[in-house]
């Protein structure tokens, strides 16, 4: 009997050790995150800031509200780089632009064209859009480090 009981409590621990270990191991790989570098080309003039902002949603790409996440840097260099990290893998669409005069925003002419150079993830630079950018247009998917280049327009 006593021997019964005591190989029932090892399979018990080890079933339990076991159960703990695989929980552990899929926490591991739900929370597990990633990195995104951007590689930012095609400045025109070395004056200005450069700033980008990544989104993980439609509405708030759409409607130019608050990003997930946002960097700026002066600008010092033709290509500059931006590493955004601690993404967890989903969709996301990212947008930038080169303000050149410094004053926050992306300025446009009357016609409601940027006068600014601008660009976005996933983006053909070659592509004229005759409206404003849509999450559908920059949005690319994470499930692992990656590196882009997005060039200005």
């Amino acid at each position: 009997m006593y021997k019964l009981c005591s190989s029932r409590a090892i399979c018990f621990a080890l079933s339990s050790l076991l159960s703990f270990c695989a929980s552990v191991s899929i926490a591991e790989e739900i929370e597990k995150t990633h990195s995104v570098e951007i590689t930012v080309t095609g400045h025109k003039v070395i004056a200005g800031t450069t700033m980008v902002a990544i989104y993980n949603n439609k509405k708030d790409f759409d409607s130019n509200l608050t990003p997930l996440k946002g960097a700026s840097r002066a600008v010092s260099y033709t290509n500059e780089s931006f590493t955004f990290d601690d993404l967890p893998s989903g969709d996301y669409a990212i947008k930038l632009f080169q303000d050149v005069n410094d004053n926050g925003y992306l300025d446009f002419a009357s016609t409601g064209i940027p006068t600014e150079p601008w660009g976005l993830s996933s983006l053909n630079t070659q592509q004229v859009l005759m409206r404003a950018p849509q999450f559908e247009d920059a949005v690319f998917s994470l499930h692992g480090d990656m590196k882009m280049t997005v060039q200005l327009r």
